[in-house]
């Protein structure tokens, strides 16, 4: 990568503020007064970091104990970054950026990824752990993140992007699901009418060696898969609404936009805002119950936003 111009540090230190559009947006992070303190060693370089957030304003300090590439650490810091969205649900937009103590905000503003200059905020989960837990959830989030990550890159893309329409953002996280069902039903842990792929046994005509090739399962849509996974782990989340007509008319929009196609009662407007949360919701729970994030406090946090919503915009709800 040459993003840095192949600048080394040893220090850097990126200040982010939230502002929004909304003022009771904002308001909603001024119980926020936290800090972290970690100590990991990457290629066998020992980084320290240190993680200050009061009220709307978050510090991500990064301390290295030899010369390393700016590229590197600004990856561990986008690494940090990511993780805390998952409970936060928001970025905090830099507002400085200093490398060896020099302000370098201007000069990387372009190098910093589009969704780091987001104004979205969608629900905030309870994220209060001392060094240890917040280093052990870290490490096991990435692990899930590296997997998968194009799949995380397009949630990211979907919820925090500025400037995309509705109907895109929920088309493109609908499209996220669809891979995440396929790998939890290849691994047993969601329930499918049929598995999501196909393995052909053959032998080589040449040399007669054994060959496998797999293919999607073209019997298995994306309702089933939008259906099961709802089902699953959107029971608090979709509770009262139709998971089936929920899965229809998510399908019938990501065929609108995928296929550029007149689709019938596809989810559309205000509506697709509205399960668009939901949607991104689902996918935070998942990925923090994949890394043992998920907690009770999570979970009542959960429900009570689950009530609000579905109070606050009950004309978008679609109801059996």
């Amino acid at each position: 990568m040459d993003n840095f111009d192949d600048q080394v540090c040893k220090e850097c230190i990126a200040v982010g503020e939230y502002t929004g559009d909304d003022p009771s947006q904002v308001a909603k992070l001024l119980g926020c007064n936290r800090t972290n303190e970690i100590q990991i060693r990457r290629a066998g370089t020992k980084y320290k970091i240190e993680i200050y957030q009061i009220v709307n304003r978050k510090t991500v300090k990064i301390i290295a104990d030899g010369n390393v590439s700016l590229d590197s650490v600004y990856s561990l810091l986008m690494e940090i970054l990511r993780f805390e969205n998952l409970y936060e649900g928001i970025f905090f937009m830099f507002t400085s950026f200093k490398v060896d103590g020099a302000e370098c905000i201007e000069k990387y503003r372009k190098v910093f990824l589009n969704y780091t200059h987001s104004n979205k905020q969608y629900v905030m989960l309870p994220m209060d752990f001392d060094d240890q837990a917040y280093k052990k959830l870290f490490l096991k989030s990435q692990k899930v993140i590296k997997k998968a990550f194009l799949r995380h890159q397009a949630f990211l893309n979907a919820l925090f992007v500025n400037d995309l329409t509705v109907d895109v953002r929920m088309s493109l996280i609908l499209e996220v699901f669809e891979s995440l069902v396929n790998e939890l039903a290849s691994n047993g842990e969601i329930t499918l009418k049929a598995q999501p792929y196909i393995t052909y046994k053959n032998t080589c005509s040449k040399c007669g060696a054994p060959m496998k090739k797999t293919v999607p399962n073209k019997k298995v849509f994306l309702f089933d898969k939008l259906y099961a996974i709802m089902k699953q782990y959107g029971k608090d989340i979709f509770v009262g609404d139709s998971k089936t007509k929920i899965a229809r008319k998510s399908k019938n929009l990501r065929n609108k936009i995928d296929h550029i196609s007149k689709q019938k009662n596809a989810m559309q407007g205000e509506q697709a805002g509205f399960y668009l949360h939901k949607f991104g919701l689902m996918y935070r729970i998942i990925i923090l119950k994949m890394i043992d994030g998920y907690n009770d406090e999570i979970q009542r946090t959960v429900n009570t936003w689950t009530v609000a919503m579905n109070n606050s915009y009950a004309p978008y709800r679609i109801l059996p």
